[in-house]
């Protein structure tokens, strides 16, 4: 399969718990997928991000939650809790796919185009810190612009318009202002990844 048909597949096999949706791959599977879409022509515009026990009791209540984590390409089971309860309510294993081994690894990888990336989150000092630590594992990519996770989201549509060269939007402002920025912004960032770091 060329890697140019990336953009119409889905990234990850999805099903739910309890109507909260998450990915039932395997960190390997999952990190072929980021990594096939990261060489394709990148048309389409990918959400990932991640459903622990704290993430499955707000979005049981929180209506934009749900529809985010459905409408998300990955949704890694990065809890044991949620792994348990999988098993428990519906008989299946499921593995565990924490998100930051699996960022790790994407960070680390060599065959992959050179890439830009902007991260939001924290504070000016921390999210400056973030980056030149992220910077230093990476390989192909590179954080070029970062900005603090305290601005109205509106704010952020903005930032993110004045930045059309970025590939990569990686989000760190907790769940569910995270979840909710990355919803309002994949309509204006065609063909950015958006990751919920």
């Amino acid at each position: 399969m060329s890697e140019h048909s990336m953009d119409s597949l889905p990234l990850s096999a999805k099903s739910d718990l309890g109507g909260i949706a998450y990915s039932r791959d395997t960190i390997d599977q999952l990190y072929a997928s980021i990594c096939a879409w990261l060489r394709s022509s990148r048309l389409s515009t990918p959400m990932l991000s991640y459903v622990n026990p704290h993430v499955f009791n707000l979005a049981l209540k929180n209506e934009q939650l749900r529809a985010f984590l459905a409408e998300a390409d990955i949704v890694t089971v990065d809890g044991i809790g949620f792994a348990t309860g999988v098993r428990l309510v519906q008989g299946q294993c499921q593995t565990r796919t924490v998100m930051t081994p699996l960022f790790d690894r994407v960070l680390a990888t060599e065959d992959i185009p050179n890439l830009k990336a902007a991260l939001i989150g924290s504070t000016d000092s921390i999210v400056a810190q973030a980056a030149a630590a992220m910077n230093k594992a990476a390989r192909r990519i590179q954080i070029v612009d970062v900005c603090h996770g305290y601005h109205a989201i509106e704010d952020y549509l903005v930032w993110l318009k004045e930045h059309p060269g970025i590939d990569v939007v990686l989000v760190a402002m907790g769940t569910p202002r995270s979840e909710e920025l990355m919803l309002a912004a994949k309509p204006c960032a065609k063909g950015k990844m958006f990751w919920n770091v």
